[in-house]
C-alpha cells in the first residue's frame, strides 16, 4: 500500500476528521491518504439538496487537491498554476486515462461556472459529487490494492420536508431528480446482486434489493448524525483548503522511479469502473465470444457447435463451476467469476478444486484427469494458471485465450511430453550449445544473461548496450534460437522509428543461421507490419509501438514502406492510449516482445499497448533511465556501456565542439503583436497568429516549444566555419584547445 498526505487538519481537529470519515459511506476510506478529500466531500455531498451552489464549489477544490496531491506524488513539474496545467501534466505523465480526466475536467468546468456565474443546480451538484466519489474510489484504489471492497455511489436524499415544486420547470426537474436517484439505487441492488449456486433468481434479487436499502437507510442515518458536524468544520476546512491551496504543506514523493512507475501502472488499472458479479459474467461472455468460444448453459449444450465451447454453471464433484471449458469436445479447463475486489487468489485455489474434482462423466471426456488451463476473473482482472508449465505460477493475462490456441499447445504438449509448454523449453535453452564464432563477447553475455532469466520465467527483462554494439545482431540471434530451439510461435520487434525497420528487416534477411548454413528468412517469414493484421505465416514482426496500436484498435497501419513521421512521434496522442481485445490480434499473438531504444516515452502514453501481450518483454537500450529499470521491474541481464565498448574497439571515443547562442542560453522574448507562425505539434500544419502580448520564453523551450531559424542558422553556419580547422584540422596540425572546447557566439 502507498500513503502520501498532502496535508491535514491539526492534531486537535483530528478527532473531528476521524468521526467524519467513520460515518461517510462515500468519502470515509480517503482519510489514509488525504483528510481533506474527506472533510470537502462530505461537504460537498452535505449541500447538494440545500445549497447547491456551495456543493459544486466544494467539489471543484476536491478536484483541485486532489490533482495537487497526485502531482507532488509523482514529483511532476506543472508548466502553470491553473488546475488544467495539472490536469495535463498528469495526463501526460500516462496517472491520468481519458476517463479518469474527463471526472476531473466535469468537477472542473461545473465548479469554474458555479464561481463566476453563480450557477446552482441540484442535479448538476449531485453528479459533481458523484465525480468527487469516483475520483476518491479510483485513487484510493490506485493506492490500496489491498483493499478488495467494492463501493458504489450512496446519494443523498433529498429532505422531507422540502417545500413542492411550484412551476412546470420546477416539477419536471424534480422529476428528473427523483428517475437519476432511482437509477442510483438499481445500479446499488445490482451491484449486490450474488451468484452463490443456491438461490433462484427471484431470491437472489430480493436479497440484493433489500441490502440496497438498508445501505441507504443506514447513510442517510449518518449524513444526518453528522450534519452538525460538518457545520462545525466549515471555517477549519476553508483554512485548511487555502493552505493546501498556497502549497505550503506538500505530499511525500513517491520514492523511486519504481514505485512512481508501479502506481502509474494501478492508476490506470484501477480507471475501469467496479463491476458487479452480474456485469462480470456478462461482460466475460461477451469475451468468450469475441475470442471465439461458444458460450452456452449447461441444460443447452452442444459440443459441437464450434471448436471451443465454454458452458456456464456446471456441477462439478466439489461444487459449480462458474465455466468449463471444451476444445475439440475435450474438457480443457475452468473459469471462475468473482464480483471485483474479491480475492483472486483463494478463487485460483477454488478452480483447482474444480479442475481436480470433476464428475465420472466430466472425467471420460476431459484431455487429462486434472484440467490444465486455468482462469480466474473480475471484470477487471484475468489470471491465468497453466498447470502444464514446470514450475506453474499464476500471470495476469488481457482475456481468455481462444480456442485455437489452446488446441496448439495441447499438440505441443502430446508432441513432447517433457517439455510441454513455451516456459518448460525455454528452461532448455541456457544447456543449448550456443556458438560465439560470429558473435562479440558482449554479445554472448547478452543473450546468455537474457536466456538465465526465460529460464526462470521473469516476465521482463533488460538488456543495455552501447549503440554501435550489435543489438539488432543480438535480437536476430536469439530471435532464432528461440524460434528453433524453443519452438516460439512468433516474435515482435519494435523499433523506434519507422525506417529502422527497414534496416531491421535487412538484419535478419542477412543473418547467416550457424548450425544450418541457411539465410534467416529462408526458414522463417519475416513482416514488416502493414494493413490491420499479422499474417499467420510470420515468424517475427517488425513495427514501431505506433503502428501496432493502429492495427490493435482497428485502424488501417500504412505501408511498412511509407515514412510518415507523424506516426513515429510518441506524442501522437495526447494522453495514455487504451485498447480493447481484437480477436485478429489477440494477446496470445507474440511470444516474446522486443522493445528497441526502451528508454523512451513508453511506458507512459504506450504500456497499455505493451501490456495487451501475453508475452515476455525484453527491453533493449543503450542509457536506461529509471523509468526504464522501473519497467522492466529492475532486472538488467547484461550490462555492455558505452565506455567498455571503446575500450574493446567496438566503439571509437568522440570529442564534444560546443557552440552556446544567447538565445540557447538565456531564452528570450517575442514582443505582442507580433506575427508568428504556430506549428501543430502533431499534423506539423502551420497557421499563423498575432500575439496578443509579449511571450517570454526559457532556454529550455529551445528547440522544444519555440524553434528560432536564426539560431539554427548561426549553429549551422558556425559549425561549417570551424568543421576544417578546429574540428578536424589539417592533417599535421594539432587540435586547439583539447577535448569539450566551447565556441560562443551571439
Amino acid at each position: 500500500m502507498v500513503t502520501a498526505t498532502v496535508g491535514g487538519p491539526a492534531e486537535g481537529d483530528d478527532e473531528q476528521v476521524a468521526r467524519l470519515a467513520a460515518g461517510s459511506s462515500n468519502f470515509g476510506h480517503l482519510l489514509k491518504h488525504e483528510p481533506l478529500l474527506v472533510t470537502l466531500g462530505c461537504s460537498a455531498e452535505s449541500y447538494v439538496h440545500t445549497d447547491p451552489h456551495a456543493a459544486m464549489v466544494k467539489a471543484r477544490l476536491f478536484g483541485e487537491i486532489m490533482a495537487r496531491h497526485l502531482v507532488t506524488l509523482l514529483g511532476l513539474t506543472v508548466p502553470g498554476p491553473r488546475q488544467v496545467d495539472r490536469i495535463n501534466a498528469l495526463t501526460r505523465a500516462g496517472a491520468l486515462v481519458p476517463q479518469v480526466r474527463a471526472w476531473f475536467e466535469a468537477i472542473r468546468t461545473t465548479g469554474n461556472k458555479a464561481v463566476h456565474e453563480y450557477y446552482a443546480n441540484v442535479r448538476e451538484a449531485l453528479r459533481s459529487v458523484e465525480m468527487c466519489f469516483r475520483l476518491g474510489d479510483w485513487l484510493h484504489r490506485a493506492l490500496d490494492p489491498s483493499d478488495t471492497t467494492h463501493r458504489v455511489f450512496l446519494p443523498p436524499a433529498p429532505p422531507s420536508a422540502a417545500p413542492a415544486p411550484t412551476t412546470v420547470a420546477d416539477r419536471h426537474e424534480l422529476e428528473q431528480l427523483r428517475a437519476e436517484l432511482d437509477a442510483y439505487r438499481r445500479k446499488l441492488e445490482e451491484a449486490r446482486l450474488r451468484y452463490d449456486g443456491k438461490q433462484s433468481r427471484l431470491e437472489r434479487e430480493r436479497a440484493a434489493r433489500e441490502q440496497a436499502e438498508a445501505e441507504l437507510a443506514r447513510a442517510e442515518a449518518e449524513r444526518a448524525a453528522l450534519h452538525d458536524l460538518i457545520a462545525e468544520l466549515s471555517d477549519k476546512i476553508t483554512e485548511l483548503t487555502a493552505q493546501a491551496m498556497a502549497s505550503r504543506t506538500a505530499a511525500r514523493p513517491l520514492d523511486g522511479a519504481s514505485r512512481r512507475d508501479e502506481f502509474i501502472a494501478r492508476a490506470q488499472k484501477a480507471a475501469r469502473p467496479p463491476m458487479s458479479e452480474a456485469q462480470v459474467r456478462a461482460e466475460l461472455d461477451r469475451i468468450l465470444e469475441k475470442a471465439g468460444w461458444v458460450v452456452q448453459d449447461e441444460s443447452a449444450k452442444n459440443l459441437f457447435a464450434g471448436r471451443g465451447v465454454a458452458v456456464r454453471e456446471v456441477s462439478t464433484a466439489v461444487g459449480r463451476a462458474d465455466y468449463l471449458l471444451y476444445v475439440d469436445q475435450r474438457l480443457v479447463g475452468v473459469i471462475e467469476a468473482k464480483r471485483e475486489g474479491a480475492d483472486l487468489e483463494s478463487a485460483m485455489q477454488q478452480a483447482a478444486r474444480y479442475a481436480t474434482g470433476l464428475t465420472r462423466s466430466q472425467q471420460l471426456s476431459a484431455w487429462r484427469a486434472s484440467l490444465p488451463f486455468r482462469y480466474v476473473a473480475d471484470g477487471n482482472t484475468v489470471r491465468f494458471h497453466n498447470a502444464l508449465d514446470p514450475s506453474p505460477r499464476t500471470r495476469e493475462v488481457f482475456a481468455v485465450h481462444q480456442p485455437d490456441t489452446i488446441a496448439r499447445w495441447i499438440e505441443e504438449a502430446e508432441a513432447d511430453p517433457a517439455a510441454p509448454t513455451l516456459r518448460a523449453r525455454m528452461r532448455r535453452l541456457p544447456q543449448t550449445f550456443l556458438d560465439p564464432k560470429d558473435l562479440r563477447p558482449a554479445q554472448v553475455r547478452a543473450i546468455k544473461g537474457l536466456e538465465r532469466s526465460l529460464a526462470k520465467d521473469d516476465p521482463r527483462a533488460l538488456i543495455q548496450m552501447a549503440t554501435g554494439a550489435g543489438k539488432t545482431y543480438t535480437v536476430v540471434s536469439e530471435s532464432y534460437r528461440l524460434l528453433k530451439h524453443a519452438g516460439a510461435k512468433r516474435i515482435l520487434f519494435l523499433v523506434d522509428r519507422n525506417n529502422l525497420g527497414s534496416q531491421a528487416a535487412t538484419e535478419f534477411e542477412n543473418f547467416d543461421t550457424p548450425d544450418d548454413g541457411r539465410k534467416f528468412t529462408e526458414l522463417y517469414v519475416v513482416q514488416r507490419l502493414a494493413g490491420d493484421t499479422v499474417l499467420d505465416s510470420a515468424h517475427v514482426v517488425v513495427s514501431t509501438v505506433q503502428r501496432l496500436w493502429l492495427a490493435l484498435t482497428g485502424r488501417e497501419v500504412p505501408s511498412a514502406d511509407s515514412e510518415d513521421e507523424a506516426l513515429d512521434r510518441y506524442d501522437l496522442v495526447d494522453g495514455p492510449v487504451e485498447v480493447g481485445y481484437n480477436p485478429k490480434l489477440p494477446p496470445e499473438s507474440f511470444d516474446l516482445i522486443v522493445v528497441d531504444e526502451c528508454h523512451r516515452s513508453i511506458y507512459g502514453k504506450w504500456r497499455a499497448v505493451l501490456e495487451y501481450f501475453d508475452a515476455h518483454l525484453v527491453g533493449l537500450t543503450a542509457t536506461p533511465v529509471k523509468q526504464t529499470f522501473g519497467f522492466f521491474f529492475q532486472n538488467l541481464v547484461s550490462e555492455y556501456p558505452y565506455e567498455q565498448a571503446v575500450a574493446d574497439g567496438v566503439n571509437v571515443d568522440f570529442d564534444v565542439f560546443r557552440i552556446r547562442t544567447e538565445l540557447g542560453e538565456n531564452g528570450g522574448t517575442i514582443p505582442a503583436e507580433t506575427v508568428v507562425p504556430i506549428r501543430e505539434r502533431r499534423t506539423r500544419r502551420e497557421r499563423y497568429q498575432e500575439l496578443e502580448e509579449d511571450l517570454e520564453w526559457k532556454a529550455s523551450q529551445l528547440g522544444r516549444q519555440v524553434i528560432s531559424k536564426g539560431q539554427l542558422k548561426l549553429v549551422i553556419e558556425t559549425f561549417r566555419k570551424h568543421l576544417f580547422t578546429d574540428i578536424f584540422p589539417p592533417v599535421g596540425e594539432g587540435r586547439p584547445g583539447g577535448r569539450g572546447r566551447t565556441c560562443p557566439r551571439r
